[in-house]
């Protein structure tokens, strides 16, 4: 039953009411305030992982059984639970015909695509976020985006430092699941 932004703990600017534990796959009413009740925002505390890159991968030659590291999460401790493997960039652009795919690697091991794009004379770019559950046995373990592509075509995925007129740095996180 959706209860009032007032009895979430949040100052009511009105009467605007949002779901308690939304469902996945719908969204999340934010109140008037424009904010999203923190009771429903995901906790950070579970994170294991966090690792950056600011500067662009670009690959002409890489293919799918040897591609190129993206950005790796560095050695994390897994309870044998599941964790959330989440990988973005604020952009993906490719020239020239080709399929391009960016796969998840863990511990030396394709896990197969996350995202992948097939173009035709484009070089559009798009936003990459992805999320993937996986539960890895107990232990420590190594998460790794990495980009490939066919046919001889340029595949950039954008990482910068952030900032006015900067891209936003891409990375890959780990967390409780």
């Amino acid at each position: 039953m959706p209860k009032p932004i007032s009895e979430l703990g949040r100052p009511a600017l009105g009467t605007l009411e949002v779901a308690a534990h939304p469902t996945p796959g719908q969204g999340v009413a934010l109140g008037l305030d424009g904010l999203i009740p923190p009771e429903l925002l995901p906790s950070v505390g579970g994170q294991l992982a966090r690792e950056t890159f600011e500067s662009n991968v670009s690959t002409t030659t890489h293919t799918e059984a040897a591609p190129l590291d993206i950005v790796s999460s560095g050695v994390v401790d897994c309870d044998g639970e599941q964790v959330l493997v989440e990988f973005y960039t604020q952009e993906w652009a490719m020239g020239g015909a080709a399929n391009s795919a960016i796969n998840l690697w863990v511990d030396g091991a394709d896990e197969g695509r996350i995202a992948s794009r097939v173009i035709i004379n484009s070089t559009t770019g798009y936003p990459v976020h992805v999320v993937i559950p996986l539960t890895p046995a107990a232990g420590s373990h190594t998460f790794v985006a990495r980009l490939w592509t066919s046919a001889g075509s340029n595949s950039v995925v954008t990482g910068g430092a952030g900032g006015a007129g900067a891209d936003r740095p891409g990375y890959i996180r780990v967390s409780k699941g």
